[in-house]
């Protein structure tokens, strides 16, 4: 198993993260054992992509980060061909 860059939205705010359990993850979140999303629920899972090392998840969540501004999937994520 691998681990995950994810995206989850509640409302308009969102919060992207690593994990090697996405299911699990975001009960987690919707039970409030977040401190970072503990103050929304219904998170929900909008993104996430497969990376075969913690590193190279981490440098994908970071390079996201950077960008200051909400993910969008179709303008993020980069079209094979």
């Amino acid at each position: 198993m691998g681990y995950y860059f994810y995206v989850i939205e509640s409302g308009e705010a969102q919060y992207f993260g690593i994990t090697k359990d996405l299911k699990d993850r975001l009960s987690r979140h919707n039970y409030g054992q977040n401190r970072s999303t503990k103050h929304r629920k219904n998170w929900k899972l909008v993104y996430f992509e497969e990376h075969d090392t913690l590193s190279k998840a981490k440098l994908r969540e970071s390079a996201v980060k950077r960008r200051k501004q909400k993910f969008c999937p179709q303008r993020d994520v980069a079209q094979p061909g």
